[in-house]
């Protein structure tokens, strides 16, 4: 046979059972390069799967953040409508211009839903600190008014469970006479 490192080379002195040495020694060599390439062909296709993954993730919580800032922005607008509703001069204005802006205001609610995105009323609850921020707080008559948000100044809005803002309100505060 041919002469060369990767090449069987027979011995035609040598005996049989030494040139079958010699073919199961490289054939034990074959055996082990061809487990190394394996390996390393397989660590390889692990790190794309891993770096492919890692980059779908990382795209998506971009998205996700840059998704979330422009939802954000809408929020003030929406606290814009609450306030001009809730004033005296709304209930004055033309109907056809009240019913526009409830459905532009309808339609900014539906976006934020849309987005996973609910608004939260906590009248009428306990106050909690991780939901709520108290502006102030009022003497209530009864001890089971204490600690419970009285009014919602600004609602809040919240995401999967996480608070993006929290609702601000006034706090019930007993005090025994």
């Amino acid at each position: 046979m041919q002469n060369g490192d990767d090449e069987i080379v027979f011995d035609e002195e040598a005996s049989p059972a030494d040139n079958l040495k010699k073919l199961r020694e490289k054939l034990k060599k074959a055996v082990e390069e061809k487990q190394e390439y394996l390996n390393g062909w397989q660590r390889a296709k692990a790190d794309f799967v891993n770096f492919k993954r890692d980059s779908d993730a990382r795209a998506s919580e971009l998205r996700q953040f840059g998704a979330n800032e422009v939802l954000e922005e809408i929020i003030p607008l929406l606290d814009q409508f609450d306030m001009a509703s809730e004033s005296p001069g709304w209930s004055e204005a033309p109907d056809g211009f009240r019913k526009g802006m409830e459905g532009i205001r309808k339609g900014l609610h539906k976006i934020l839903e849309r987005n996973g995105i609910e608004s939260f009323d906590p009248t009428g609850v306990p106050f909690d600190p991780s939901r709520h921020e108290a502006l102030r707080t009022v003497s209530v008559e009864t001890k089971e008014e204490d600690h419970l948000v009285i009014k919602t100044l600004q609602r809040g809005y919240e995401q999967e469970g996480k608070v993006l803002r929290p609702a601000k309100v006034e706090i019930g505060e007993y005090q025994e006479k």
